[in-house]
């Protein structure tokens, strides 16, 4: 546990800021310096110009959408006057109002008028004419007379006067061929409704109609009908299902219709986009993402004007910002480098900074031991910065720290001789206040007390005497 601890004590220690040495902060400092506040306007710059391009796509999708629904609104429109002109032609009223015996007079003349119609435009798939009963009487297929169409959406609505003109989309069961049926009422001239007109136009020459305007490969066009059903788009398998997952009610009434060549409607399971997309009255766009494709889409879209259909146009989100991509390789490869020059800057100015720091590291040692030299500092001194002025005042300091060593040293010694002399003062009070030394004094003066010459003899002999006694004290002392 202690060992564990002390590993960690010296973890923190490395990571904390404090214990890294000067060249490794001025490098982090100045990389950081140099690169974050490019980093900043360059994430400015970039995320400006994404949104830039992001309003210019989705512009550029929405013009496209409207554009092309223009075209499919001109087209339709101008195929339902195609079908006006069918039911007010003067031979097939009158067919269709004339008892049957004369009805097979005006059919020569009505097959005429139908084919030359037909042969009109090479998108006409066929035009035939149906009686109140539903009962197809004339076509130019021929497969289709006699056939009785009163199940089908667009005789209902015309025959029934629901709207003057009705379009049908409606996949045949037999052929799976897509295509657009253009209905109108046939009236007398009383305005009794003697049957309906019908014009069929293959879906495929529309959905090119629909494609037709591509900006470039990427950019796809699709067609939502009302029920939220793809009747349009270049990849097959999206074709006639939903965006997202029908009602019940009308799953179940297509399965009945097959309406679509097909019973259940599968989902391509795109909320987000049906959210926007159905019953839009006006042109918008919408990012989304496709479990299908895998892909994060962006899409414009724009209603129809003449029927409640909705003209997409998608492109997946990578290829508009695949430019955005480089230039954010371009800018984070610049930062890169910038941010390299600030550190091979910062590695030559830390070195020139640390080889100073270590001269005077180098000299402070030196003059902790009392090895200092000025050639030190001498290289260092000479530079005019802050470093060289420090080195400068370093060198006065240790002129000064080594005449204050001089004179401390002459004042110790002076110091250590009066502390002798005092030593030796206390010792020599110390002798002469010996019971020996007073009986010495006291012989000496016996000896000066004498007048005669034996005393005088007694002087010579005092004076050896006390010669020897300093002598003696002499030798004590140096014992000492």
């Amino acid at each position: 546990m202690h060992l564990n601890f002390a590993k960690f004590s010296n973890y923190i220690k490395q990571v904390n800021p404090s214990s890294w040495s000067i060249s490794a902060k001025l490098l982090i400092v100045i990389f950081l310096a140099a690169t974050i506040p490019m980093s900043l306007t360059a994430y400015n710059n970039l995320k400006l110009s994404l949104e830039n391009l992001s309003t210019s796509e989705f512009h550029k999708l929405e013009v496209i959408a409207v554009s092309n629904a223009s075209r499919l609104d001109q087209l339709i429109i101008g195929n339902r006057l195609i079908t006006n002109q069918i039911a007010s032609n003067a031979d097939i009223v009158n067919f269709l109002a004339t008892n049957s015996p004369l009805r097979e007079n005006l059919l020569t003349k009505v097959d005429k008028s139908l084919d030359i119609i037909l042969r009109s435009s090479s998108d006409y798939d066929a035009v035939f004419i149906i009686d109140k009963n539903g009962i197809c009487r004339a076509s130019t297929n021929p497969t289709f007379v006699g056939q009785n169409q009163n199940s089908q959406d667009y005789f209902k609505k015309a025959i029934q006067g629901k709207t003057a003109e009705s379009v049908n989309f409606l996949v045949e069961a037999t052929s799976g061929r897509p295509g657009l049926f253009f209905a109108h009422p046939i009236r007398s001239d009383r305005g009794e409704t003697l049957g309906v007109a019908v014009l069929k136009i293959q879906g495929a020459d529309v959905w090119q109609v629909i494609n037709s305007m591509r900006v470039d490969s990427h950019v796809r066009a699709f067609l939502v009908d009302q029920r939220g059903i793809i009747i349009s788009h270049p990849n097959k398998s999206f074709l006639y299902r939903s965006l997202t997952k029908l009602p019940s009610g009308i799953q179940k009434e297509l399965e009945t219709q097959k309406k679509y060549g097909r019973g259940r409607v599968s989902s391509l399971e795109l909320p987000k986009l049906a959210k926007v997309m159905l019953g839009a009255r006006q042109i918008g766009h919408v990012d989304y993402y496709s479990p299908i494709e895998k892909t994060h889409q962006i899409a414009g879209f724009a209603p129809l004007e003449t029927e409640p259909w909705i003209l997409g146009v998608n492109k997946p989100k990578d290829i508009f910002e695949a430019p955005m991509r480089s230039m954010i390789w371009q800018n984070t490869l610049f930062v890169l480098i910038v941010g390299g020059f600030a550190v091979l800057a910062s590695l030559l100015l830390s070195n020139q900074l640390i080889k100073s720091i270590r001269a005077l590291i180098k000299a402070g040692k030196a003059l902790q031991k009392g090895e200092f030299k000025p050639e030190l500092l001498e290289k260092t001194s000479r530079s005019q910065d802050d470093l060289g002025r420090l080195a400068c005042v370093f060198l006065k300091m240790a002129e000064e720290v080594k005449n204050r060593e001089q004179n401390l040293k002459s004042q110790l010694k002076n110091l250590r001789v009066e502390i002798d002399e005092t030593k030796k003062e206390r010792q020599i009070s110390e002798i002469t206040k010996t019971e020996y030394f007073k009986e010495l004094q006291k012989k000496v003066q016996r000896l000066k007390n004498r007048a005669n010459p034996e005393e005088q003899s007694e002087a010579e002999y005092f004076q050896d005497l006390h010669k020897k006694a300093k002598d003696q004290k002499t030798r004590f002392i140096a014992n000492l």
